[in-house]
């Protein structure tokens, strides 16, 4: 059933229009959606709804993300499955017909779109090993993306997995014309692609007594095993098994016969180890030599947690993380039983000598003799990550605290609370915390918990072990801006590539120019970013979090790159592109020192704690076109989720406060005009330019400043040597091709200008002294007299703020040698000297070279012998007339005085 919902229209500042149509149940609009009609659809965690006559209108429910093909929409929603995870639910909107895809793991998506031939594209994050895929991708582990193609008619054309071995949140997607799919991501898999740098997660090794950091390699070190004081063996995510013999020093790969290096758990001694994936369960009987798949693999289920016991590590439990339940082996992973049933998932596992404790995703608590069959269930504790024994007490970690039994895990105490903890060691009754966010806490006798103050601990820790010598801690990525291409079959990653500082880049975005290259953008609390040259903000703002945005070449090559934000906290929402390049953003912003426009709409928060804002910046990311915060006096908070561009209006979608969603329309909040006309930057006269001449290019609007300003002639870069609001000068690029007619355009931070200019090989201008193309030459007297001295003047003479005026020439003694060099355009390409002619009043001048007055300008000189025979004027003041021919193509006349 339709609904119509509330509308308000507001009129804003400086002819600005923007309208808030509202939505007061359900929360913000997330994503924007323009139709083939140029219909507008929004979505929210509960509905799809479509702008009609300045009003929102429900047209789908139960739908969080929105995606509109050339002939029809999709609605898609996150939903609960039968087995209690969630699905995602797609629907066509006109006909209803509706699919789920998903497995059995949470499946969330992230971004929808719509390609030119009708398909649809769906990007999910998902923790399912078995999502249905259509080619040989498989699941890494962490958080992984997945991406469904779907026809018209909602038929899955490919399905694959996306990421790497750690936590890989896909958050935006975009479609190219061939069917291409570019993805962006917020990722810790620094195996993806070159480039990572927030993945600085070190392997660290501290002494129980001192902190003495060592930097052995890179890598997520998701568990450890150390069978004695001095080897130490380290599973990374991604990238095998390595093992130390000195303490984490130095360090040897052990990855032979392993077909998955994504190692999550480890157990066993020195010579039988045991290592869990998401995957499969391996074992090695030398130390980690050689590996062999176990048979409690055959289901095709991962390992969630591994235990085995101390004097006897031929017994091994192994907890399944596909189908769940725990299995036992007693002949080192040759067979194995049943422990628990299949609907019991053991989140994590302790083991001594004696007796095995089994924590469940529900908090059941399970214990048995190692050298029972059978476990019997004690007691409950919730949110159990990981446990440790120390001698007969049992410690259990959960996200917010940790607890002890002293009676064999009937009884529980907390003895901390206060840290989101992820790992848990002890030693000698000292105990060692691992967390997401206090670093490694660490007390004696389980009182006082302090912070280890080492600075490579400041990352989130995501393993700990502790020994009688050492604690080795494995600390997490910072996660970078991941952006990828996928081939329109989905069966390869053609260019992949990391963007990011040694932060966090998060609200991982990325769209598409009209040239095919890729501009990607992110929050970050990164300030070590390098933005290039001629950047709309070159340093992190100094707030909690800027934005930053960077331009690659279609095959991912940096071109540009800039920082965007305010001392207070920034974050992005939305990013688009339209038809002239130019890129937009929304976002939330707390800071109220935004650059915003003289013609902004809304020019500071006016008390809010938070704004949405719109910003435009120049396709070159070197200047901004627009910004202007968007919010209402009446609530203390808006957010700016989503963004598109239609023609000459700008939609953004939010909130305001939680529960009220928005949409708003912008206009008119970029210039676009046409170039009146394109000169010989010399003579003035409009006409055929000449490549690597000086050429003035004719508009209104240009602004009054270089920076980001981009002029571009033909498919080339033109050289700018200035500016003012209503004329440009540039050098034409070389490479232009004779007898052709190219595009011009004029790119500046007030907007984009569009013109057209025809080739030809040269193109022959004088300039005069008040570039106007007439009058007294912009032309220099040579003099060396007899004497040999050389002295150089100008043939004229400019006011302050006047005219320029010849001054007329004196000859001189008859054993002066007098040249002219006269200043020129247009005329690089000429067939040789001898094409070359000056007449003055009817005599020829010798001329005696013609040579670029700077090999990267458009200005070249002409150097003639001035003719002594110009001065027969009875002493009286002549004004001569200097007309230049090149290949037959005469210049403007200019004028000198010979007196």
């Amino acid at each position: 059933m339709q609904q119509r919902l509330l509308v308000s229209a507001v009129v804003l500042a400086s002819g600005l229009r923007s309208q808030y149509l509202t939505q007061p149940i359900g929360g913000p609009m997330r994503t924007l959606a323009v139709s083939s009609t140029g219909s507008i659809l929004t979505a929210n965690g509960k509905a799809v709804f479509e702008v009609r006559d300045n009003t929102l209108v429900e047209i789908a429910a139960n739908a969080t993300l929105v995606a509109a093909g050339p002939s029809d929409s999709i609605a898609v929603a996150a939903i609960k499955s039968t087995t209690g995870d969630t699905d995602i639910q797609i629907t066509l909107i006109s006909s209803g017909k509706s699919i789920t895809i998903g497995g059995h793991g949470n499946d969330t998506p992230t971004r929808a779109a719509a390609g030119r031939d009708g398909s649809f594209y769906i990007l999910c994050n998902t923790e399912s090993l078995d999502f249905p895929v259509t080619n040989n991708s498989r699941a890494r582990g962490g958080i992984d993306g997945f991406l469904v193609k779907l026809d018209a008619d909602l038929n899955t054309l490919y399905a694959t997995y996306l990421g790497g071995a750690s936590t890989d949140d896909f958050q935006d997607l975009t479609v190219d014309a061939s069917g291409s799919a570019f993805v962006a991501a917020s990722s810790n898999s620094a195996e993806l692609a070159p480039g990572a740098r927030g993945a600085g997660a070190f392997l660290n090794t501290f002494g129980i007594f001192e902190s003495a950091g060592s930097e052995s390699f890179r890598a997520t070190v998701a568990a450890w095993l150390a069978p004695n004081d001095n080897t130490l063996f380290a599973a990374t995510a991604g990238q095998g098994l390595f093992r130390s013999n000195d303490q984490g020093q130095t360090w040897i790969p052990l990855n032979q016969g392993l077909s998955d290096l994504n190692i999550t758990t480890l157990a066993g001694d020195a010579q039988t180890i045991y290592a869990g994936t998401p995957r499969a369960l391996f074992r090695s009987l030398n130390g980690g030599t050689s590996w062999s798949e176990t048979a409690v693999s055959a289901s095709g289920s991962g390992i969630r947690a591994l235990a085995s016991v101390p004097r006897d590590r031929n017994i091994v439990y192994a907890a399944l993380r596909t189908g769940c339940g725990l299995f036992r082996s007693a002949d080192a992973g040759r067979t194995w039983q049943s422990r628990l049933s299949s609907d019991v998932c053991v989140s994590a596992l302790a083991v001594n000598d004696t007796a095995v404790y089994a924590f469940t995703a529900n908090g059941d608590v399970y214990t048995a003799t190692t050298t029972d069959l059978q476990l019997r269930r004690i007691s409950v504790i919730n949110g159990v990550v990981a446990a440790v024994l120390n001698g007969s007490i049992l410690y259990a970690a959960t996200n917010t605290g940790l607890s002890k039994s002293v009676d064999n895990g009937v009884t529980w105490s907390e003895v901390f609370r206060g840290a989101n903890i992820t790992a848990v060691g002890v030693n000698n009754n000292r105990l060692f915390l691992g967390t997401a966010d206090q670093g490694v806490l660490a007390a004696s006798d389980n009182a006082g918990f302090t912070r280890i103050d080492e600075a490579s601990l400041q990352q989130p820790v995501r393993s700990l072990i502790a020994t009688a010598g050492f604690i080795a801690v494995g600390t997490d990525y910072r996660p970078d801006l991941y952006v990828a291409k996928v081939s329109p079959r989905g069966d390869q990653i053609v260019f992949a590539s990391f963007v990011g500082g040694l932060g966090v880049e998060s609200n991982a975005r990325v769209a598409l120019d009209s040239t095919g290259n890729v501009v990607i953008a992110a929050t970050t609390d990164s300030s070590d970013l390098v933005a290039t040259f001629e950047a709309v903000q070159r340093r992190f703002a100094g707030g909690l979090t800027d934005i930053f945005l960077s331009k690659l070449t279609p095959n991912f090559e940096l071109i540009s790159l800039t920082y965007l934000g305010g001392s207070g906290q920034d974050t992005l929402g939305g990013i688009a592109i339209d038809s002239r390049n130019f890129v937009y953003l929304t976002g939330t912003t707390a800071s109220s020192d935004l650059p915003t426009s003289t013609n902004a709409s809304r020019r500071d928060l006016n008390g809010s704690a938070s704004a949405a804002f719109v910003a435009v910046l120049s396709p070159n990311l070197g200047s901004l076109a627009h910004l202007t915060y968007a919010a209402r006096d009446d609530v203390a908070t808006a957010t700016g989720e989503a963004i598109a561009v239609t023609n000459n209006d700008v939609w953004i979608a939010g909130g305001f406060g939680a529960e009220e969603g928005f949409v708003a329309r912008f206009t008119g909040l970029v210039s676009f005009g046409m170039i009146t006309s394109v000169r010989n930057g010399a003579s003035l006269v409009a006409g055929p330019i000449a490549p690597t001449s000086t050429v003035l290019i004719d508009g209104a609007g240009f602004g009054n400043s270089v920076f980001g300003l981009t002029v571009r002639m033909g498919t080339s870069e033109a050289s700018v040597v200035r500016v003012s609001d209503t004329r440009i000068e540039v050098t034409a690029p070389a490479d232009l091709e004779p007898g052709t007619s190219v595009p011009v355009t004029v790119t500046s931070r007030t907007g984009l200008f569009q013109g057209s200019a025809a080739v030809a090989a040269i193109s022959p201008g004088i300039f005069s002294a008040n570039r106007d193309g007439k009058g007294v030459a912009q032309a220099f007297l040579l003099r060396r007299d007899s004497d040999d001295v050389t002295t150089l003047t100008p043939i004229y003479e400019c006011a302050d703020e006047g005219a320029c005026i010849a001054v007329p020439v004196d000859l001189g003694d008859e054993g002066d040698q007098l040249s002219l060099l006269i200043r020129a355009t247009g005329i690089r390409n000429r067939r040789g000297l001898d094409s070359v002619t000056v007449d003055m009043n009817g005599v020829l001048a010798e001329v005696l070279s013609v040579e670029p007055v700077d090999s990267f300008s458009g200005v070249d000189q002409v150097i003639v012998t001035l003719p002594r025979s110009l001065g027969d004027a009875g002493g009286k003041i002549r004004e001569v007339t200097i007309r230049v021919t090149v290949d037959g193509q005469a210049a403007n006349p200019v004028t000198m005085l010979i007196g």
